[in-house]
């Protein structure tokens, strides 16, 4: 660990204002929608217009047509419009808006005594005409690569449906089952409890679009292949809907001769593979009901009831005993009354800490991934700024309480390392003072 959490969360999340309200300028105001424009993708492209019934949904700015200002600009463009037709319609037409009151401002490194605010986030408006009058529609910019990442954690709930894939094309066996053939088995479970023959171990599987190259072919084992008693799943889920506690399940799934109970840690763990099973049930039913669907050749209009649901977790330790607040999404369809699964906006994989480290500070334990270069046309000088929360790592969380996280996380580091100090201090085993201090950063210390 080194000397560098509070001052970098501090420049990249956790920004604080002068006490006067005063700056030296704003850093990026002159940041163009030409340089800043996130690249689309193409699976998807969010930064345009979002109405329906405008002539720019779905089309992404138009960087070449011009601009026109100053005395005279109405009549210049529409002069040009004779040649330019978009410049009529305002197809491709984008302008980049700012809002002084979402400005951030930051007193870290080099801004320690000389404040400066930037847009954290800023918008785009559209121009496309509608009648006598302009679409005006605003919206927030997203990086589309971050927002792929977040359409991947839904779909594999966390990593949980992630599965058995292709070594050679990455293909999951759970998107794309029917691209997967059987091809064996390999190993063999020993005769026990009530079965009484030999069981394979587990099984290999090709993916047909890759087959004969290198990793095409993959074996891959069930979850539970051990298990004496199936049944006690079935007894199981019908406990859990009923809603049984942890411990009447330990008295359901003990042994009825010994009377001796289940682990804490096993039932844990069968109620896992009981919410993975299940959910890839679900993922196989719609799946196969949305094929149904497009087979029938008919236009297909859904229709969603959603909902936002705010939850509140309990505290994680007792050293930082305040609540988690989780925001789950609810979504019904309306026709059939069919409930999807409960999501919520929590990312079990990340380590916010780790997470930090990784993509924050390099090697040599300095800042990285805070500035934005940019070139200028008319110069051709390399200036820098500070990144938008779309170009930042962090930008697909909620930065506000990522950094309040990862600073947490440190500073709960730092009291247990001070405390056990403090132990060996009492006891007679008194370390160095330099080892304790050289353990954490001296800001969380303070």
């Amino acid at each position: 660990m080194r000397k560098w959490p509070t001052s970098l969360l501090a420049y990249g999340g956790h920004l604080d204002t002068t006490p006067e309200g005063q700056t030296n300028g704003q850093e990026n105001s002159q940041l163009s929608l030409k340089v800043i424009y996130p690249h689309p993708t193409p699976e998807i492209n969010m930064n345009t217009c979002g109405d329906i019934d405008c002539g720019n949904y779905g089309v992404a700015p138009n960087v070449s047509l011009p601009v026109f200002k100053g005395s005279g600009a109405a009549q210049r463009k529409l002069l040009a419009s004779v040649k330019m037709p978009a410049l009529a319609t305002g197809l491709g037409g984008y302008s980049l808006t700012s809002n002084s009151k979402k400005s951030t401002v930051s007193q870290a490194f080099e801004y320690q005594n000389d404040p400066r605010a930037w847009d954290d986030g800023r918008e785009i408006a559209c121009h496309h005409q509608k009648g006598n009058s302009e679409c005006g529609i605003e919206f927030n910019i997203m990086s589309n690569e971050l927002l792929l990442e977040e359409i991947d954690r839904l779909r594999t709930h966390n990593g949980l449906l992630e599965g058995p894939k292709c070594g050679h094309c990455g293909t999951r066996y759970l998107d794309t089952p029917n691209e997967f053939i059987f091809n064996g088995a390999h190993g063999k479970l020993a005769p026990e409890g009530n079965r009484r023959k030999e069981k394979a171990a587990g099984f290999r599987m090709i993916h047909k679009p890759c087959k004969g190259k290198s990793g095409a072919r993959i074996s891959t084992t069930l979850d539970h292949q051990g298990q004496k008693k199936q049944h006690d799943n079935v007894r199981l889920l019908r406990a859990l809907v009923n809603g049984a506690s942890i411990n009447d399940l330990a008295r359901l799934l003990s042994d009825p001769d010994t009377g001796k109970k289940c682990g804490v840690s096993q039932i844990y763990s069968r109620i896992f593979w009981l919410e993975k099973t299940m959910l890839a049930f679900e993922q196989a039913k719609l799946r196969d009901w949305k094929k149904k669907q497009e087979d029938t050749g008919r236009f297909i209009h859904t229709r969603i009831a959603h909902d936002d649901v705010l939850i509140s977790i309990n505290w994680e330790s007792r050293q930082d005993r305040r609540l988690t607040p989780l925001t789950c999404s609810v979504s019904a369809d309306i026709r059939s009354g069919y409930v999807f699964r409960i999501d919520a906006n929590f990312d079990t994989r990340v380590d916010p800490a780790l997470f930090f480290e990784e993509h924050y500070i390099d090697e040599n334990g300095q800042p990285k991934n805070i500035r934005q270069q940019y070139t200028r046309k008319s110069s051709g000088k390399v200036v820098s700024a500070p990144k938008l929360h779309f170009q930042r790592p962090s930008g697909r969380f909620d930065e506000a309480a990522f950094f309040a996280s990862a600073e947490g996380s440190w500073r709960i580091f730092s009291e247990r390392i001070e405390r056990a100090y403090e132990d060996d201090i009492a006891a007679g085993l008194a370390l160095p003072s330099w080892t304790c201090r050289a353990l954490v950063p001296p800001q969380v210390l303070v």
